[in-house]
């Protein structure tokens, strides 16, 4: 690559008989050129230089009088390296005398002085106002545009550092900045790209698009999208690509990507092997359910490296397994299992490895990429309440336990009943571990309403429905429906058929005949273990573990590729129920369904009449 001039060296101000560029030098932003830097033209006096007002405006002679010092006083501060008060200064003169022409000079001294104290956001801030105040030809102009290019690389944000270089006029473009924007393009994932691109007003065309010509023709390959890729790779060696942009196009015109990206996923597991009894138990089922994953993903020929870790259920534990996971590239990790581990997890991770609790029930707010199978979904709630009212009824009691998950689920019924023209005649609580719901039941009875809405887990239906028979509301025609915790598994096993008919209900998979997939991993399952499956906790594995798999698909560039690919699943069909990821969400699509001896019958179907009628 020719070597390009670092910066545009014309001119500049002189700071009380010293050089404007004195800084910026000394900040290294120059000569960026193996064989040093070009010659530094001599820079005029400060009585030469002409800055104008920062923005048009009233100005009193004692406007110009406290302008003139402030000036004179950032000028001297500046050059006796006295950062702080050269910008406390400046500082005070744009904030107070912006109408006073030479105010500019102000935030001339500011990008500067703020860049030497390590204050990037303010250092750029103001070198970009600068640039929208001065005329095309002045003197500073491009070292302004130069430092806030530096100042924004310097605060690590990567897609406004390089929206800056791509900006530059080719002339004020260094190798540096061209191996910078090859370094940004590697790690931003194919929408920063693009966005990049967008936001730019497109690619300029020279040496520094070849780097992000490159990726996203990378990216586009791995999408299978073969004719874009190689048009794209062809652009980028056009406009000169070198090192890894170079190595992209010779895989794109080869189409073989494996030296870039492997097809293989690393897949983490970090669960508590050693934990508290019922941890260890929990952690033991879920490896069963990771082990079938690999079985069958074997058996379809797909390439898996799985690596484990164990935290032993601790906050300690999990750190360091993120860290070692992460460490031996991992791509995604299942785990951890609590809360408060989740959260461990989530402050020491590298950039976006993206995590999978299958019980957690509270995220951090504040980050993306963190998925759990646990959280109550108002999905369900929501089927329920446009069933419902599609079939006629307008009003109901709600009883659900006191909790913050199962509160927003009764809500979420509560909302769309009512959008629907329903009436929700009384929402009744009760404290989670319950045995014995006189109180609500007596209430209900009060009340007398067409359906008794009950959005409660598979335990307390165990508890519940019976009593609904023994307090004698099945008499007084009142329709009882439920959410998922119903057509579970454990519900339907373990109630009396009697107590659980004709219940209306929400099922996350379809109703009738198992899936293919369901009665695979059943027979995988029971022939690896050799017992019968009754627990839900290896299928969640599995479902988690295939859900990486497809988001991973032949290989991703970035981490922030893979959580691209996982919000853009839909309709995926699990052992579990068919799953979205909608909003950083892992959601379930729900069936509405009616429950009659032990089985759940679409609500659109005829239930089968009793024998001897």
């Amino acid at each position: 690559m020719a070597c390009r001039r670092g910066l545009h060296k014309s001119g500049g101000s002189r700071m009380g008989g010293g050089r404007s560029l004195v800084v910026l030098a000394a900040l290294g932003l120059l000569g960026a050129c193996v064989a040093g830097p070009p010659p530094v033209a001599e820079v005029p006096a400060a009585s030469e230089v002409r800055f104008p007002a920062i923005r048009p405006g009233p100005v009193a002679p004692a406007d110009e009088v406290a302008a003139a010092r402030l000036i004179a006083q950032a000028r001297s501060a500046l050059e006796q390296s006295n950062h702080q008060a050269a910008a406390a200064a400046s500082r005070e003169l744009a904030l107070e005398h912006p109408g006073v022409t030479g105010s500019a000079e102000g935030l001339w001294i500011l990008a500067q002085a703020a860049l030497a104290l390590d204050l990037y956001v303010e250092a750029a801030g103001a070198a970009g106002d600068l640039g929208d105040v001065l005329p095309a030809g002045h003197v500073v102009a491009a070292d302004a545009r130069a430092l806030r290019a530096e100042a924004l690389y310097r605060s690590g944000d990567p897609i406004a550092f390089t929206h800056a270089y791509l900006t530059l006029p080719l002339n004020e473009v260094s190798d540096a900045m061209v191996s910078r924007i090859g370094e940004a393009a590697r790690g931003l994932d194919s929408v920063d790209l693009d966005s990049l691109v967008s936001v730019s007003g497109g690619l300029p065309a020279d040496a520094r698009s070849a780097p992000i010509l490159a990726e996203q023709a990378l990216a586009r390959a791995l999408a299978g999208d073969q004719a874009t890729a190689s048009d794209l790779a062809e652009r980028a060696a056009g406009f000169g690509a070198e090192g890894r942009a170079d190595s992209i196009v010779a895989a794109v015109r080869a189409g073989d990507l494996a030296a870039l990206v492997s097809p293989t996923p690393v897949i983490g597991t970090l669960l508590p092997l050693t934990g508290s009894p019922a941890n260890q138990e929990y952690a033991g089922l879920f490896m069963e359910g990771v082990e079938i994953a690999m079985e069958l993903a074997s058996r379809e020929e797909a390439s898996v490296e799985l690596v484990t870790e164990d935290n032993r259920g601790t906050s300690s534990g999990t750190e360091r397994g993120v860290r070692s996971l992460g460490s031996r590239g991992a791509v995604a990790v299942l785990g951890p299992l609590l809360d408060e581990n989740v959260q461990a997890a989530a402050a020491v991770r590298e950039g976006r490895l993206t995590l999978f609790s299958p019980t957690a029930r509270s995220l951090p707010a504040d980050a993306d990429a963190i998925y759990t199978m646990s959280a109550v979904d108002p999905g369900a709630a929501r089927t329920l309440a446009e069933t419902v009212s599609g079939l006629g009824f307008t009003d109901a009691v709600v009883v659900h336990p006191r909790s913050p998950e199962r509160t927003e689920e009764a809500l979420a019924f509560e909302e769309t009943f009512m959008a629907r023209g329903g009436l929700v005649l009384g929402r009744l609580e009760y404290e989670p571990g319950t045995t014995y719901f006189d109180e609500q039941l007596v209430e209900v009875d009060s009340l007398k309403p067409q359906l008794l809405v009950l959005p409660i887990p598979a335990a307390d239906v165990e508890l519940l429905a019976p009593q609904i028979g023994f307090f004698g509301l099945d008499t007084l025609g009142i329709q009882v429906a439920g959410t998922s915790g119903w057509t579970s598994g454990n519900a339907l096993g373990a109630v009396e058929r009697r107590h659980t008919d004709r219940v209306i209900a929400v099922s996350s998979s379809p109703p009738g005949l198992a899936s293919d997939l369901t009665q695979q991993f059943i027979e995988a399952y029971e022939g690896r273990f050799r017992r019968t499956l009754r627990s839900l906790v290896p299928a969640t594995a599995f479902d988690m573990f295939r859900l990486v798999l497809v988001a991973y698909g032949s290989g991703v560039r970035t981490p922030g590729d893979f959580v691209h690919n996982m919000e853009a699943i839909r309709q995926f069909e699990g052992v579990t129920g068919t799953y979205s990821v909608v909003d950083g969400q892992i959601v379930r699509d729900f069936f509405p369904v009616r429950i009659f001896e032990g089985a759940v019958w679409d609500i659109s179907e005829p239930l089968p009449e009793p024998p001897g009628r």
